[in-house]
């Protein structure tokens, strides 16, 4: 799982949106770096799905630290913008995002294509390609090193 994953920050390779599950709206973000489908332990007992036990499946986190599945859902219907998909999701106590896609199950759907900078995601499922527009982060980007020294240098960082 990524450190994104874990937070439900943007990042490269994230992407979030909107969703929704029988009806109710949830956070999504779809994140390049983790290995599954993560879903917020909590909301399976708000939506009444069906929750599988596994034995001990150990994710290790971006951050270096390991979490255990608390279950496993095999198939969960989510409705983004318009288009259902079916996912497979373990469930982890992530935060921010409801639940975390990993961009691994469009090997899965077909071709498919990113454009970050525009966060636009193109595949292709069920004979017709599928367009999702990630949101805009509403937060401030943070600062790189470099922009700090150059702020410094040039005796502006109060900017």
């Amino acid at each position: 799982m990524s450190y994104n994953a874990l937070k439900g920050s943007f990042g490269l390779g994230t992407m979030k949106f909107q969703g929704f599950i029988n009806g109710m709206k949830v956070q999504i973000l779809l994140d390049s770096g983790s290995s599954n489908n993560f879903l917020y332990p909590r909301l399976t007992h708000c939506f009444k799905l069906p929750v599988e036990t596994i034995p001990n499946l150990q994710v290790l986190v971006g951050n270096d630290k390991s979490l255990f599945a608390k279950g496993f859902v095999k198939e969960l219907e989510v409705k983004i913008q318009g288009h259902s998909l079916k996912l497979p999701m373990y469930l982890f106590l992530i935060t921010e995002a409801n639940l975390v896609i990993r961009a691994a199950w469009l090997a899965t759907v077909g071709p498919h294509f990113f454009y970050y900078s525009k966060l636009t995601l193109k595949f292709y499922l069920n004979n017709q390609f599928i367009t999702l527009h990630g949101e805009q982060s509403k937060l401030p980007r943070p600062a790189q090193f470099t922009h700090l020294r150059k702020m410094h240098n040039t005796h502006a960082i109060d900017e």
